[in-house]
């Protein structure tokens, strides 16, 4: 059976995609950002949505279309690496990219946590296939908090 793109039909359904980590990266990057430095650091929050949130959902996808991973979710182990690893990746080019283009220190900092967590997700997936949403929920929801 082929795996639903976009919002799901039932309330649980959707709730789940609304809560999903790309939404709050998205929600929080660009949050951090405008608390920062206003409507500026709102514009670089959403630069840092687009490398940590944006293109690593677009790759997802991509991989769902080419029958890489199942769904969304990408359970099995080793294609759930690959996406960890795109995923680093992207947000290392983000952080890079804030850094010497010079976002705020704050939001800088924040897409550096950030970074620092998914890599702690991979290694942790390597023995062990842990709820990465619920990981990045609470990491986010923690970062933000104290940023």
């Amino acid at each position: 059976m082929a795996a639903r793109q976009g919002p799901p039909g039932s309330l649980a359904a959707r709730v789940t995609y609304l809560l999903e980590p790309k939404n709050w990266l998205i929600v929080t990057v660009v949050g951090v950002g405008a608390h920062a430095d206003g409507l500026a650091g709102a514009g670089w929050g959403l630069l840092a949505a687009f490398f940590a949130a944006v293109l690593p959902t677009v790759f997802i996808s991509y991989g769902i279309r080419r029958g890489r991973w199942e769904d969304r979710n990408v359970g099995d182990r080793r294609p759930r690496l690959v996406v960890l690893a795109f995923i680093t990746a992207s947000v290392a080019t983000g952080l890079i990219l804030l850094a010497v283009l010079g976002a705020p220190a704050l939001l800088t900092g924040y897409l550096a946590f950030t970074l620092a967590s998914v890599a702690v997700l991979a290694a942790i997936t390597l023995a062990w296939k842990i709820s990465i949403h619920c990981a990045a929920a609470a990491f986010l929801a923690y970062a933000a908090i104290v940023a």
